[in-house]
């Protein structure tokens, strides 16, 4: 049995390739108060270009979840995350009611 792996038909990779088109989409012409608009689409172009390395490699599934990719977008997803809940932070000391 082959470990071959055809992550371009996979599901996940599917709906993550497009689901980060449409964020990238949403966010063109759009003003996030609090949020430098270049911060936020700068980690997710990467989080999509990292994305399509994945989808399109073609490995193993062990190979896969080891690879230096796996490890990128696990760090930009940290780094998403990050930048949100400081931003988050910052606006609720600024207006108790913005939570």
């Amino acid at each position: 049995m082959s470990d071959y792996f055809n992550t371009g038909e996979d599901p996940r990779f599917v709906f993550l390739d497009n689901y980060v088109k449409l964020i990238l989409d949403k966010l063109k012409g759009k003003k996030i108060y609090g949020i430098k608009k270049e911060a936020l689409s700068n980690i997710i172009n990467q989080v999509s270009s990292t994305i399509k390395e994945l989808r399109w490699s073609y490995v193993p599934k062990r190979e896969l979840v080891e690879s230096n990719s796996m490890k990128t977008l696990t760090k930009l997803g940290k780094e998403l995350i990050n930048l949100l809940e400081e931003k988050g932070r910052e606006l609720k000391s600024k207006d108790p009611m913005f939570y």
